[in-house]
């Protein structure tokens, strides 16, 4: 077993640490998890690795290697120990990240001394093309040191912000909030995720980018034509991916069996496409996730009142989960993690 250091991201306050613990009980069931200030502690398998290379909700993660107080007394322990880790092996470079409230001005003495901890265990320092890198994450008066991992660039999201899109929604979700809320459906990698009322297309997309076999549904044809012409544009290759036109309520015949659910349910009667009651809508999809899903199988949804998901349980599931944001003034996006009984 191997111990590994998860930054997590501040953006919100209980997606980064759920779509953490989702990921690990997808690739690395038999773990502990620890999180203490925006820090996630991780021991477990090798698959552990491959749960963290996915976060989207992240700024680094790698082995860990010890941790100290923020003081020269602990900084010195920390030097000792980079010291004993080290092999020597490869060109290696120091990268220090201050987070928290209390952030502290010591980061360029840490990086200075750690990378001379570092160059005595036998290591070439380069800092611009380093094989190796270890991290000192700065986190309220504490340093966490390691060898940091390969995350993902998180600026791979900002490229498919909706309005640089030919289609898009004011409303739709930012490309890295709604790739960790498709982790929440724990859903295997190349399992099939399908959003009923996909819109133009955002959880489809991110789903077929993060290897999904995704699909999409909406009732109305425009939307469906833009989820088609965002897997065309975004892609240089063509994506495992499709959507078409239909009403929740067909889709079970349509779709068969799925292995998760991911969508952002109507927020208005004006947008069910026939003036229908939400209550009514969110019942008649419920039943219809509830025929998709297998057992134990999740459907995240977001939702403009949780007291709409009150009568879910009637109909095959629990809420396992729930998460909100403040999207603007107006609107609070309530999510739901819910799990088929």
């Amino acid at each position: 077993m191997d111990t590994w250091a998860v930054l997590l991201s501040g953006e919100h306050a209980t997606l980064p640490e759920a779509e953490l613990r989702a990921l690990l009980g997808v690739h690395a069931p038999s773990t502990t998890v620890r999180v203490e200030a925006g820090v996630a502690h991780v021991r477990g398998p090798a698959g552990v690795a491959t749960a963290l290379a996915r976060m989207a909700l992240a700024h680094a993660w790698g082995r860990f290697w010890a941790e100290e107080l923020d003081t020269p007394e602990g900084l010195a322990a920390l030097a000792a120990e980079v010291r004993r880790a080290c092999d020597g092996r490869g060109s290696l470079a120091v990268v220090s990240q201050r987070m928290g409230h209390t952030k502290s001005g010591n980061s360029l003495v840490v990086e200075r001394t750690l990378g001379a901890a570092a160059r005595d265990a036998g290591h070439r320092i380069d800092l611009k093309t380093p094989e190796r890198t270890l991290f000192a994450w700065l986190v309220d008066g504490r340093v966490v040191v390691g060898e940091q991992g390969a995350l993902a660039g998180r600026s791979r999201f900002e490229e498919r912000v909706s309005d640089k899109r030919a289609h898009f929604s004011p409303i739709a979700l930012h490309p890295r909030r709604a790739a960790s809320l498709l982790h929440l459906a724990r859903v295997p990698p190349g399992g099939r995720l399908y959003d009923p009322f996909c819109g133009t297309g955002t959880f489809v997309l991110e789903a077929a980018l993060d290897g999904y076999d995704a699909w999409g549904s909406d009732l109305d044809p425009w939307m469906v034509q833009g989820t088609m012409t965002t897997l065309t544009d975004v892609a240089a290759e063509p994506l495992l991916a499709n959507a078409f036109v239909a009403d929740v309520a067909d889709t079970p015949r349509l779709m068969g069996r799925v292995d998760g659910i991911v969508t952002d349910l109507p927020y208005g009667r004006a947008s069910t496409g026939h003036g229908e009651e939400m209550a009514d809508l969110y019942g008649r999809a419920f039943d219809a996730f509830a025929a998709l899903l297998p057992p134990g199988g999740h459907a995240v949804v977001g939702h403009s009142d949780p007291a709409l998901l009150d009568p879910i349980e009637s109909r095959g599931f629990r809420i396992v989960e729930r998460h909100a944001e403040r999207a603007h003034r107006s609107l609070t996006r309530h999510f739901a993690v819910c799990r088929r009984l």
